[in-house]
């Protein structure tokens, strides 16, 4: 079970599931047997809740260590690496109902696009991309900081990545940065109150990446208008759709939102507190969207796969 000296790690934003577990690849392969063949469940809501009360009744430890996770990512340090939960080692369709079970013993795992409603999003280069509003997870290259589903009215609070295959390079660090700190280093500035009223009294435009639209294609544009900061999410940022916004709805940034939107790059872009992580085979993390931003530095492995779900909280 989860003991003090777990916990205390779990405080460093590290855990290793393997100091209190020992994973049963064998057992999880056999009991879950029974629900393969089931992906186009996979988002609805009743049958998470069966996987879910199926993780809490057979494997109660991994249960637990869920539990835990989502206690930590809600509180502190609103992030958890877990290291010792050997899902690589089961085929491809139980290792998917097994992160299921887990993520959704933390939240609902919501549908990622609205079209095909997939859940276990594969974060994996496209080779011949059909969307020329394309979306980081689709990508090669660097992913600027932002917050997931930024341009939706409702982010997830939530999301975890699970590492099949890194970089061979080493490459695709991921980075932490906190909403705390954003707000901390521009309070720090002459013009603070001005811009912390823009970000948090002004809408601005985010476009939809094309593959996450009503049609999942380019034909449909969809955008939403939102703060930046606000008591719930903490914040809501990516620039990039944001500048999309701009385009396709018209609407045009006042000055004071340009200034903010340079104050927030300027920030993030040379900051004196962030957290830099390359997960490795077989490692996930949880974070917690609301408050936290997460960055990619540049790979160009086109294998490099992780598979990300988003939990609503």
């Amino acid at each position: 079970m989860i003991d003090s000296n777990t916990k205390r790690n779990l405080a460093d934003g590290r855990i290793d599931a393997g100091d209190f577990l020992i994973f049963p690849a064998n057992e999880i392969a056999s009991k879950y047997s029974k629900f393969i063949g089931n992906e186009s469940k996979f988002h609805n809501q009743d049958f998470q809740h069966q996987l879910s009360s199926f993780l809490k009744s057979e494997f109660p430890d991994i249960y637990a260590l869920a539990q835990e996770i989502k206690k930590r990512v809600l509180t502190e340090p609103k992030f958890v690496v877990v290291t010792g939960l050997d899902f690589n080692s089961l085929l491809d369709e139980t290792r998917d109902l097994f992160i299921l079970s887990v993520t959704s013993s933390i939240g609902y795992a919501t549908p990622t696009d609205q079209v095909n409603k997939k859940v276990l999003w594969p974060v994996k280069a496209v080779k011949n991309p059909t969307h020329t509003n394309s979306t980081f997870s689709q990508r090669l290259g660097e992913a600027a900081y932002h917050t997931d589903t930024q341009y939706f009215e409702f982010p997830e609070e939530a999301f975890s990545l699970w590492c099949i295959e890194p970089d061979k390079n080493k490459q695709g660090v991921n980075g932490l940065i906190s909403a705390d700190y954003i707000i901390g280093q521009i309070n720090k500035r002459t013009d603070s109150s001005e811009i912390l009223k823009t970000l948090t009294q002004t809408k601005f435009p985010f476009r939809v990446p094309s593959v996450f639209t009503g049609t999942a294609s380019d034909d449909k544009v969809e955008y939403f208008l939102g703060n930046v900061l606000s008591q719930k999410p903490k914040i809501r940022y990516r620039k990039e759709t944001i500048e999309k916004g701009v385009l396709a709805s018209g609407i045009q940034l006042t000055k004071e939102q340009k200034h903010a939107i340079e104050v927030i790059e300027e920030i993030i872009n040379k900051p004196s507190e962030e957290l830099k992580l390359l997960l490795r085979k077989g490692e996930v993390i949880f974070v917690n969207n609301h408050e936290l931003l997460h960055n990619r530095s540049d790979f160009q492995d086109p294998n490099r796969h992780l598979i990300r779900v988003r939990m609503a909280l």
